[in-house]
């Protein structure tokens, strides 16, 4: 089976957020908590969803700089959604805002 570069971006992303978590004190690793346990559930979700999207929801995700930090800043930001309303809700304004 051929990799999907995305899903091993997404991976390498997570590794190299939870390697700076390593460097952190116990206190803001603590204080960091919510965001953590986030992305760890947005890495786990995008290496599933990533595989099943069409070429057009691909290119978006391929244009990131960084997947993993854009997803979690959408999600941080809307609280009251679970991780996989998150993905959808970035993905459904996105092609809101370009089909105008």
């Amino acid at each position: 089976m051929e990799k999907d570069y995305l899903v091993e971006q997404v991976g390498q992303e997570y590794e190299q957020f939870f390697m700076s978590m390593k460097c952190c004190s116990k206190a803001d690793i603590f204080s960091r908590s919510k965001e953590i346990e986030r992305r760890k559930r947005l890495c786990s979700y995008l290496k599933a969803w990533l595989p099943l999207q069409g070429a057009d929801t691909r290119k978006l995700f391929k244009y990131m700089d960084n997947i993993l930090e854009e997803m979690d800043r959408y999600a941080a930001d809307h609280e009251e959604k679970t991780v996989e309303e998150s993905v959808n809700g970035y993905v459904s304004e996105y092609k809101k805002d370009t089909h105008k």
